[in-house]
């Protein structure tokens, strides 16, 4: 069966591959096999960003609402937030040292990705920031940090 290019990307979100418009279904080959086996290793704040947005995705997916951002799994600190990112697997207890001065912001899936996620405090009181949508800056006053990256619109702002 042929298929067009829309089908196409439908298909890939299914876990076939196309690669492009007229492929032939028959012939499309499952991402597992086309994708590489290995993940590029992430470390510190895109660590955490990174396996807070794949929980809640899966959670989103298969029906989990305890696999979710801070605020829609009712969250009520950052070290029990990160206490469900290890006991699920989506960092490992050997990266618990990297949770030492990270703020999580109280995200909710409803907010922007503009929205703050996490933020750390660096030597020479620069703020590092890592907003919902994976973007990343380090900010000298905590001013300039909300202006690129708001907190959310709820209290509080940022888990104890």
């Amino acid at each position: 069966m042929i298929v067009s290019g829309v089908l196409c990307g439908v298909m890939a979100v299914a876990g076939f591959a196309c690669r492009k418009a007229g492929v032939d279904v028959a012939e499309a080959t499952p991402l597992e096999e086309t994708l590489p086996s290995t993940r590029v290793p992430l470390d510190g704040p895109p660590a955490i960003h990174h396996a807070a947005r794949e929980m809640a995705l899966d959670g989103f997916q298969f029906g989990k609402s305890h696999l979710a951002w801070p605020f829609d799994s009712n969250t009520r600190s950052a070290a029990a937030y990160f206490e469900t990112l290890v006991r699920e697997g989506y960092l490992e207890q050997k990266n618990a040292g990297e949770f030492s001065g990270v703020e999580i912001s109280n995200l909710s899936d409803s907010d922007p990705g503009e929205t703050a996620f996490l933020r750390v405090r660096q030597d020479g009181g620069k703020i590092l920031i890592v907003r919902k949508d994976g973007m990343e800056e380090v900010f000298s006053t905590k001013e300039s940090a909300s202006q690129f990256a708001p907190p959310p619109p709820r209290e509080p702002e940022w888990l104890p």
